[in-house]
C-alpha cells in the first residue's frame, strides 16, 4: 500500500521504518489509504493524478545498518538462494557481494520489486542500498547510463523519524510505537574495518546526503 492523510504520500522503502511510517501518517492525518499497483510501490509508478495535490515522504536508513538488516530479513526467511546469490550465508559475504555489484538476477521476487532487474543493480556501480532507495525515491527507473535525480519531496532518516513526523504534523508521534523492527547486531559489534569501508565506498552517495558515520545519528534529519 501507499498510505496518504492529509495530502501526504509515503512511499516505502524495505528495512527503513516506512512500516510504521504509513501507519502513523495515517493516524495522526486522519486520512486512509491509497491501493498502489504492488505493495512497495516507487515514486515513479505512481500515478500522476495521486500525487498532483499531495507531498511525497519516504524513509532513509544509514547503510551500514540497513545491510545488517536486510540481511538478518532473509536470513529469517529462509532465503538461501538469494543469500547465496550475493556472496553467501555469512554476513561478511553477503555484504561483499551487495557492495560490489553481485546479487540475484532476478530482484523481482527478492523485496518487493516487479521492475527491477539484477543486472541493472550490477552495473550500476551503487551499493545494494543506495540502489535500492534509488529504485523507491528517484525520479525514474534507475539504470547505470541514465541516473536519475531525488524525487521524493521530503526524505527522512530513520533515527529521527518520530521527531520529524511529529514536527510535520504538529503532534507528538511518539505513542505509537515502532513495528517491523528486527533484532540483529549493532554496526560497530557487526563491522570491520573493511567491511566498513566497502559501505562508505559503494554508498557514499546516501551517507553524503544525511551526514551519517558508522554505528551513529545523521547529522542532517531530512531532505527536502
Amino acid at each position: 500500500m501507499t498510505a496518504y492523510a492529509d495530502g501526504y504520500i509515503v512511499v516505502r522503502c524495505p528495512k527503513t521504518g516506512s512500516t510504521w511510517t504509513s501507519a502513523v501518517v495515517r493516524q495522526l492525518g486522519n486520512g486512509g489509504r491509497l491501493r498502489a499497483v504492488d505493495p512497495h510501490c516507487p515514486v515513479w509508478a505512481i500515478p500522476p493524478e495521486w500525487t498532483e495535490h499531495r507531498r511525497t515522504l519516504g524513509t532513509c536508513r544509514d547503510p551500514w545498518s540497513w545491510y545488517l538488516s536486510f540481511h538478518a530479513h532473509l536470513t529469517r526467511q529462509g532465503n538461501t538462494e538469494a543469500l547465496e546469490a550475493f556472496g553467501g550465508r555469512d554476513f561478511r559475504s553477503f555484504l561483499r557481494g551487495a557492495t560490489h555489484g553481485r546479487g540475484p538476477k532476478r530482484m523481482c521476487g527478492l523485496v518487493y520489486l516487479p521492475h527491477a532487474n539484477g543486472s541493472h543493480f550490477e552495473r550500476s556501480g551503487l551499493g545494494l542500498a543506495t540502489w535500492l532507495h534509488r529504485y523507491f525515491y528517484a525520479e525514474r527507473y534507475p539504470t547505470a547510463d541514465q541516473p536519475a535525480a531525488w524525487a521524493v519531496d521530503t526524505l527522512i532518516a530513520t533515527e529521527h523519524l518520530t521527531q520529524e513526523i511529529g514536527t510535520l504534523f504538529g503532534r507528538d508521534a511518539s505513542p505509537w510505537t515502532r513495528r517491523n523492527v528486527g533484532e540483529h547486531p549493532t554496526v560497530l559489534d557487526a563491522y570491520n574495518g573493511d567491511m566498513l569501508e566497502w559501505v562508505r565506498r559503494a554508498d557514499s552517495e546516501l551517507i553524503d546526503l544525511f551526514g551519517w558515520t558508522p554505528g551513529q545519528p545523521s547529522r542532517i534529519a531530512s531532505v527536502g
